[in-house]
């Protein structure tokens, strides 16, 4: 099933698409002088005015009416972007496209063979920076750590993961981590690792 939500029923006239805090019919009677719903009125604005907000921790809203929750995610949004950005530019420098050979030795092959295989695909929809971007990108901010709390605080439940490029095996097979596959996928900071000195390039641009 959906996440289907019924329409709320208010508590004073019965109808749906409201509660009583928003019924018109409340907010009629103490426009039209009764003292009776104006105290209504009065408690209920009350209790806004008092409420807590679960986001920022300010009076007065709630956390599904927060500016700051609603500029952070703005925020958040516009650090996702420039990952992606980043990454495209990162790729493209270092000779990863669609049709590039790479040389690939498998992670668990005793054997250590290198198979050569092509780009099939690059995928950077809906992908999410990673720990190790996030920290230098935050480090190199003036207001880094404030920054990385505001992000933070939109962070959901799903895994981070990196930008994606497919390989597909030239001879067939001799690519996944246990090299025997004819396709993967690789995190681009797998690659990106051996473009470190002090690390051995397992996948490596060739042509």
């Amino acid at each position: 099933m959906g996440n289907y939500r019924r329409s709320p029923r208010c508590g004073y006239c019965g109808e749906r698409g409201h509660t009583r805090n928003h019924c018109p019919e409340i907010k009629r009677l103490a426009e039209q002088g009764s003292e009776k719903f104006k105290r209504i009125l009065q408690v209920q604005k009350d209790a806004v005015k008092n409420r807590k907000c679960s986001y920022c921790g300010e009076r007065g809203h709630n956390k599904r009416s927060c500016s700051h929750k609603k500029a952070d995610k703005v925020f958040y949004d516009m650090v996702g972007k420039e990952f992606i950005e980043e990454r495209r530019k990162d790729m493209k420098e270092n000779g990863v496209a669609v049709g590039s050979l790479i040389s690939y030795v498998p992670y668990y092959d005793n054997t250590e063979t290198t198979t050569i295989a092509y780009v099939t695909k690059i995928v950077t929809e809906n992908q999410s920076p990673t720990w190790r971007w996030l920290e230098k990108y935050f480090s190199e901010k003036p207001d880094g750590r404030e920054g990385y709390y505001r992000y933070a605080r939109n962070l959901d439940s799903s895994p981070r993961q990196d930008v994606l490029f497919f390989l597909k095996s030239v001879t067939g097979t001799g690519i996944g981590q246990w090299g025997d596959s004819e396709t993967c996928a690789v995190d681009y900071e797998d690659f990106e690792k051996g473009l470190r000195k002090d690390t051995d390039a397992r996948i490596k641009v060739v042509g």
